[in-house]
């Protein structure tokens, strides 16, 4: 009888100190803070990366001028900024110049649900002089970025502004002078100066201005150039003689495939096998086994 007593007050006394569920929630996810990476303009889904940064509003041609910006919003899923007149609930757009040449500054981003495709819809909360207004930010596509981003722009100056660069073979002899309208001749292995970095007014792109001892200016391209420094530390690694073959456009059986990039560019694709790597430019491959050129059709 003592025993199960005992057994009782114990069971009595667990229940007692036991009895009540403590109640607690778990902390949500917070997300990390990502650093800017200033190598490009658009960031994908690095989205919370643009959180301080200034965003220049690129404007539009003026065929494009009436169809205004998309994605301006007063608050998520709200009202659309500055509406133009022909704005609809279903075609939602701002007025041109509302934001045309204007800077705006992230202060944060903000998750406003998931689309059809189960992909966060994200919102670039930003400030405007006194307003406070929110861009609906596309995870997929770079097109649909109507900003320059400043920390880009800097980095593409220090990058460029004031370096040499070497021209390299293209399908185009020649061009027009930027200034003048004058024939310009292409002449691979020609020396030129990177002046400066504007935004072209016909399609409002970004443009690098180059300069060369003859006093012709002109609009480059990445495919247009390499930097003088790098060539010059190529021929220290592969020789003047097949550096120059891959400036000139040619590739080579047994050629580095640092220098393909050199001369063809960057392939669309690249597909890997057990004998190496085909790498395909616009219906043309070259093969590739162990780094270097082993065919080309």
């Amino acid at each position: 009888m003592k025993k199960v007593l005992v057994i009782a007050l114990l069971l009595l006394f667990y229940l007692e100190s036991n009895g009540q569920i403590k109640l607690s929630t778990q902390a949500e996810k917070q997300e990390e803070e990502v650093a800017f990476d200033d190598s490009k303009n658009w960031q994908g889904e690095q989205y919370r990366s643009y959180i301080g940064q200034s965003l220049y509003v690129v404007p539009k041609t003026e065929k494009l001028v009436q169809y205004g910006y998309s994605g301006f919003f007063l608050k998520p899923d709200g009202d659309v900024y500055e509406p133009m007149s022909s704005s609809s609930r279903f075609n939602p757009k701002t007025k041109h110049e509302a934001l045309a040449n204007k800077t705006l500054i992230v202060e944060d981003v903000v998750i406003s649900g998931k689309d059809y495709l189960g992909k966060p819809n994200v919102y670039l909360k930003l400030t405007l002089d006194a307003d406070t207004l929110y861009f609906k930010y596309d995870l997929m596509y770079e097109h649909n970025f109507p900003f320059i981003v400043m920390s880009y722009l800097d980095r593409l100056q220090k990058d460029n502004i004031g370096k040499q660069f070497v021209m390299k073979k293209v399908l185009d002899k020649t061009t027009t002078d930027y200034v003048t309208g004058k024939e310009v001749v292409y002449i691979p292995g020609s020396i030129w100066t990177c002046t400066d970095i504007v935004l072209d007014t016909k399609y409002y792109n970004l443009t690098k201005i180059f300069t060369n001892d003859k006093e012709e200016t002109i609009s480059g391209f990445e495919a247009l150039f390499i930097l003088k420094e790098y060539k010059e530390s190529l021929e220290k690694i592969y020789g003047k003689k097949l550096v120059q073959e891959a400036i000139n456009g040619n590739i080579k059986i047994g050629m580095p495939k640092e220098l393909v990039i050199v001369s063809w560019g960057k392939p669309d694709d690249i597909n890997y096998s057990s004998y190496g790597e085909q790498w395909v430019y616009s219906g043309q491959y070259v093969y590739i086994e162990k780094g270097k050129v082993t065919g080309w059709n």
